[in-house]
């Protein structure tokens, strides 16, 4: 059985249970708006010298702006460059600043800001992933190190030297992945664990042909995927497989897509992951759709290199930097009426439904 065939079996089998579960509960209470798109997504703005949050409601189709400066009586200076979230928190990243602010999800109050990170020459942040309620890792590409937050101090709780540079860092339970760029371009991949007892080494390195510049486990979590970019000298861009099991690689595809050379040691607001194992990446031409195990098939024409995909419902926004227009298309592959959004757009992030109101 293949991936995609397995992944289709599990699925079916997880359904049953919740069909069986609802036979003794009566009658069944319908939403009003369940034929509605009804998601809720956050844009990070620029306005002159300053950074804001602006909200869209598919629901209602309008734009709720300034939700930072409204909710805590300051404007951001500089950019938002990401938008990461955890729980209650978002974590929004300020490259330029070597900063994180910390909000809180629902009510966009500032609770803290994390400082000390690199800046420009010294190194950019890139990349951010979370272990537990206490504990997240960052990566500046730049800086040959990995650095950890305390996520309840809001603090750098500790700098672990790295043997080349960082492109990347995800996690899931106690590994973490922390992906680097060597000196002849190839890439590496180092695991450590979350739960070491305050001493963080690499006990395993995994080599692939170009640097990571993407990952994210599979939605069942039994593997973990990694899309390196390929390089300009020739060498492709490829998926890469690991068994969560063993820490082993499966096997490996080629894309057949351009290198992305161009998105090593950036925020990777040019890919988003969703809950039915599809991968939505910008690529010169156009934003491609590429099914776990799978190869890309074109959904947005065009160069988009700022988007977000609802993980629940697939529906994908995609912007140019800076642009005020913001394509939308659903996961039927309807294409949707453009958004204008009041201020040039830096990242995407999609709160869900009904959620953040």
């Amino acid at each position: 059985m293949n991936v995609a065939a397995l992944r289709l079996f599990l699925a079916a089998l997880a359904v049953v249970p919740l069909i069986a579960g609802c036979s003794s509960e009566g009658s069944t209470v319908v939403d009003p708006n369940a034929d509605k798109r009804a998601q809720i997504s956050l844009f990070a703005v620029s306005k002159m010298d300053s950074s804001d949050l602006v909200r869209y409601s598919e629901l209602t189709e309008t734009f709720d702006p300034n939700e930072f400066e409204r909710a805590n009586g300051i404007s951001l200076s500089g950019p938002i460059d990401a938008i990461y979230n955890f729980e209650t928190k978002l974590y929004l990243h300020q490259r330029d600043q070597g900063m994180i602010r910390v909000v809180d999800l629902q009510t966009r109050k500032l609770l803290g800001t994390v400082t000390g990170f690199p800046t420009k020459a010294d190194g950019r942040m890139c990349s951010m992933a979370f272990s537990n309620a206490s504990q997240a890792w960052v990566v500046c590409h730049g800086s040959k190190n990995l650095y950890q937050v305390d996520l309840h101090s809001n603090v750098i709780s500790d700098t672990i030297p790295l043997p080349a540079d960082p492109t990347f860092v995800g996690t899931i339970g106690t590994h973490v992945f922390v992906c680097m760029q060597l000196p002849d371009s190839t890439g590496q991949i180092g695991i450590l664990e979350s739960n070491s007892g305050g001493v963080f080494t690499i006990n395993k390195t995994l080599s692939v042909s170009s640097p990571v510049i993407f990952a994210s486990p599979s939605t069942y979590a039994t593997d973990y995927f990694f899309l390196t970019s390929g390089t300009a000298s020739g060498t492709p861009a490829k998926t890469y497989y690991l068994n969560l099991e063993t820490l082993d690689m499966l096997y490996d595809l080629e894309l057949g897509i351009v290198p992305l050379v161009n998105y090593i040691g950036m925020e990777p607001t040019y890919a988003a992951y969703t809950r039915s194992e599809s991968l939505y990446l910008a690529l010169p031409s156009a934003v491609v759709q590429i099914p776990f195990g799978g190869y890309p098939t074109d959904w947005i024409p065009g160069y988009y290199p700022v988007l977000a995909a609802d993980p629940y419902s697939d529906l994908v926004y995609a912007t140019s930097p800076d642009s005020l227009q913001v394509k939308r298309r659903a996961s039927d592959g309807t294409d949707l009426p453009d958004l204008t959004a009041p201020s040039p757009v830096h990242s995407i992030f999609f709160l869900g439904v009904n959620r953040g109101e």
